[in-house]
C-alpha cells in the first residue's frame, strides 16, 4: 500500500507500460480491492483508457456491478462515457469490443440496476 492506501495493482494499471502489469494482475490475490475512495482496479482502468488491462482483469474475476452509486454511474457507465467522448481512439472498434466484452461479464449501467431490482435508486 501507498500512503494512500492504494495497492501498487491501482498503480500498475494506470501506467502505460504494459510489460508487467498482465503478469501482475494474474498472480494478485484481490483484483477487486479497494482504495480508501472506493476504487477497484477494473474502475481505475475504465477511467484511464486501459482497454488492455480492462480485458485482463476482467479474466481474472473483476466485478462488473461496482461504481459510484452516489453519483448514479457503474464502472460500465464510466465505460460507455469514455467511448461516447473518444470516437478517434475508438476508430478501430476496440472501445466497443471492450463494452461487449463487460456485458458479457455482466455489466449494467446504473439504469439498468435500478430497473432490474439490483440496487435501489439513490436519492
Amino acid at each position: 500500500m501507498d500512503p494512500r492506501g492504494e495497492s501498487l495493482l491501482h498503480l500498475l494499471v494506470l501506467g502505460k507500460n504494459d510489460k508487467y502489469v498482465e503478469q501482475f494482475i494474474r498472480l494478485s490475490r484481490d483484483v477487486n480491492q479497494l482504495t480508501p475512495g472506493g476504487m477497484t482496479p477494473l474502475m481505475r482502468a475504465v477511467i484511464g483508457g486501459r482497454l488492455k488491462v480492462i480485458r485482463v482483469l476482467l479474466e481474472c474475476g473483476a466485478r462488473v456491478d461496482c461504481g459510484d452509486f452516489y453519483n448514479k454511474a457503474t464502472v460500465f457507465d464510466d465505460l460507455i462515457w469514455y467511448r461516447d467522448r473518444n470516437s478517434y481512439e475508438n476508430r478501430d472498434g476496440a472501445i466497443d469490443q471492450t463494452v461487449e466484452l463487460m456485458r458479457t461479464h455482466g455489466a449494467k449501467t446504473y439504469a439498468e440496476m435500478v430497473r432490474d431490482g439490483d440496487i435501489e435508486e439513490a436519492p
